[in-house]
């Protein structure tokens, strides 16, 4: 898909009128009075394009906008407007505000909306609207359900991109419920840093005789708001848990949205993992497959 962007040439104004030179107009000006004119005359030039150049800036910067609101009013002004939203439970309604200089001409308006996942926006859902041409400017209501960071991108009838803008959106969800927890994630992998696993390991091959330690990061969108997680190790050798192998325990500040610890594999099978918050919740579960060389 081919975007748009505006290039504007950059210009060194004071590369043609020396400020200095300016100054020191004053000292010269009582014997060269015709030079000090002209310097001073090239220095109101100077201003003049530099409000010039700024006032084209501006009306480029504010041809097209996309603005997030909750109302507007009747001439398409935005109302409760912001770039992070705390919507209600099971999600909410807000509205996409698309706003032109001029009356739109393209006959329709496309939104594709992508949703932040592991700091890469993704392609989420794609909306289409026709366009009422008396009008300088368009409406959708979306109604987002999931908490995250989302991208919106409108683009015209070609699907060449005119803006675009970002929304950091927060469901409020029932801190002890299954529904709090969408979104948690189990990842196996050698370590992890500032959230950042190194890998994603799915499969392990394990010398015989010999055991090797992994770490099992744990994340999610939101804070775990639990003090202690609990991790039921099962161990199977099929598509079943199999069976139950022990029961890990560890602590974290229920601020955090991410935590690891190591775990050592010993012997073959498929190994899953359930993770429970405190309060015996359901947070999150992952399967690991070991094979002996």
């Amino acid at each position: 898909m081919s975007r748009g962007t505006i290039f504007l040439p950059i210009i060194d104004l004071d590369a043609w009128f020396e400020l200095g030179n300016f100054k020191a107009s004053i000292s010269i000006s009582s014997q060269f009075p015709k030079l000090s004119l002209l310097l001073s005359l090239g220095m109101r030039a100077k201003l003049g394009l530099s409000v010039c150049w700024m006032m084209l800036l501006a009306a480029n910067a504010w041809a097209q906008d996309l603005t997030f609101c909750l109302d507007h009013t009747e001439n398409g002004l935005p109302l409760g407007s912001g770039k992070h939203f705390e919507l209600e439970r099971f999600g909410q309604n807000v509205e996409l505000l698309f706003r032109n200089r001029d009356p739109i001409r393209t006959d329709k308006l496309y939104f594709f909306i992508d949703y932040q996942q592991e700091g890469q926006f993704a392609e989420f859902d794609t909306k289409t609207m026709v366009v009422d041409h008396n009008k300088s400017w368009a409406l959708l209501s979306y109604r987002f359900q999931q908490t995250g960071r989302y991208r919106i991108l409108v683009l015209d009838a070609d699907k060449q991109e005119i803006c675009r803008s970002e929304v950091e959106i927060i469901v409020r969800e029932e801190e002890n419920s299954p529904e709090y927890f969408v979104g948690a994630g189990l990842i196996f992998c050698h370590t992890a840093t500032k959230g950042q696993p190194d890998t994603s390991i799915t499969a392990l091959k394990l010398p015989a005789g010999k055991a090797e330690t992994l770490s099992v990061f744990l994340r999610h969108i939101r804070p775990f708001k639990s003090h202690h997680i609990y991790v039921d190790v099962w161990v199977g050798s099929g598509e079943g848990a199999g069976q139950y192998l022990e029961t890990i325990e560890f602590t974290l500040d229920p601020n955090w949205t991410y935590s690891q610890f190591p775990y050592e594999f010993r012997s073959s099978g498929v190994y899953t993992f359930r993770v429970y918050n405190e309060d015996e919740i359901w947070v999150t579960s992952g399967r690991l497959e070991v094979m002996l060389n």
